[in-house]
């Protein structure tokens, strides 16, 4: 079966792209291409301007980055869970080099150096040179440096800052480098745990064009949305916009969490998303609240309810209908009026929509989901993929749920 192309751009491999996957199919020759889609039902490969479903059935063995990536992750997940080691680092270095996952390999270069800063495997493969038995890094514009005068450049200013582009992420960091590579880490385990949660139920597309994420040294040199944003996503630009504090960057989950539906609807719908307020800050919340440890070193936890959100709405005298709050747009959580309820409200509507325990209803959240990766994400689209004759119902259950 063929399938109607993303966009023909994103398909393009130019130097530093990941190398295409490869598929066998049944007794024919391996064929190449992109893998967007791979689970129980089949396989989705984009071949040029056309995308091919293979049956599960037919397919006998796929290899690549993309089939790679899920490895990725638990290696991933495994190196953060210990302190640096610069030899054990390389290794895995060259291990995304040999699968193909050629964009996250610097980082763990990078990773070796805060255990030792004159390995020499490491900073070959990052292209520093020796002066006088000691490696130093040139920057354009500025005088070669030592690995610790090198963290202190980049920590400073955006403009100055670390930038490193993951799997699927494009991120510019101003600030100490084992905060930013456990930034890119929590990126990529949150994309993991997003995919891993609704792309089989939806059928979406792996995305192609990183998401773009900015993270300030502090909220006071972030570009400012309102007085009430203390970060956002930007989207003429289609950016993340945070900062650090305590060498956490502040709502990277949630805000993250919005613009992977975004860019994921924009390359699936070959359209400019158009998703609910609240179900975006909603599933934004979500996850964020689902997302359990530290920086670099998080595990995806459904089961976490955020007990705040829910006293929250439980306790308000002011809460608003269950028509008011699916008509909420991305604005009004910018609003210094009643903000904590807003989003206290989209919170747990998400969360019973997937925690329910009520099989009609989670099948009809799945549903509307699909409805909104085809930019139908209206009040009556709602109603309808719920199979609601009305609203009072619905309300009463989602209220005694609270």
């Amino acid at each position: 079966m063929l399938w109607p192309m993303i966009c023909l751009a994103a398909l393009v491999l130019s130097g530093g792209d990941p190398p295409p996957d490869k598929v066998k199919i049944g007794s024919k020759k391996p064929v190449e291409g992109i893998i967007l889609r791979h689970d129980s039902s089949g396989l989705w490969l984009a071949q040029k301007s056309r995308v091919r479903h293979y049956p599960a059935e037919d397919v006998i063995w796929a290899e690549g980055p993309r089939v790679a990536y899920a490895e990725y992750v638990e290696r991933m997940r495994a190196e953060m869970s210990k302190a640096p080691d610069a030899d054990r680092c390389v290794e895995l270095a060259q291990w995304c080099e040999k699968v193909g996952l050629v964009d996250d390999a610097p980082q763990w270069y990078w990773r070796a150096l805060l255990d030792d800063a004159d390995h020499e495997a490491a900073n070959q493969a990052l292209g520093h040179k020796k002066s006088r038995g000691r490696y130093t890094i040139k920057i354009k514009g500025e005088s070669k440096m030592s690995f610790r005068e090198l963290r202190e450049f980049h920590s400073a200013e955006l403009k100055d800052g670390w930038e490193f582009t993951t799997s699927h992420f494009q991120v510019q960091a101003a600030g100490d480098l084992p905060d930013v590579l456990r930034a890119c880490v929590d990126l990529e385990l949150l994309y993991h745990a997003y995919y891993q949660r609704f792309q089989e139920t939806v059928g979406f597309w792996e995305i192609q064009q990183p998401v773009k994420v900015r993270i300030y040294s502090s909220q006071g040199e972030m570009p400012p949305l309102t007085g009430n944003a203390d970060a956002y996503f930007e989207p003429i630009s289609r950016i993340v916009y945070c900062a650090y504090r305590d060498g956490i960057a502040q709502h990277l989950v949630h805000w993250s969490t919005y613009a992977i539906l975004r860019q994921s609807i924009r390359e699936f719908a070959r359209d400019d998303p158009d998703v609910p307020g609240w179900f975006g800050m909603g599933l934004g919340s979500y996850l964020e609240k689902a997302f359990t440890g530290t920086p670099g070193d998080r595990s995806y936890d459904p089961t976490t309810v955020h007990e705040k959100s829910f006293e929250v709405h439980d306790q308000s005298d002011n809460t608003d209908s269950i028509q008011r709050v699916l008509n909420y747009e991305l604005s009004d959580f910018y609003a210094s009026t009643d903000q904590s309820l807003k989003y206290a409200q989209a919170y747990t509507l998400v969360h019973f929509l997937l925690h329910s325990g009520d099989d009609e209803i989670f099948d009809g959240s799945s549903r509307f989901l699909a409805s909104i990766y085809q930019r139908k994400g209206s009040p009556s689209h709602f109603k309808d993929a719920m199979r609601l004759s009305g609203w009072d119902e619905f309300e009463q259950d989602w209220t005694d749920y609270v």
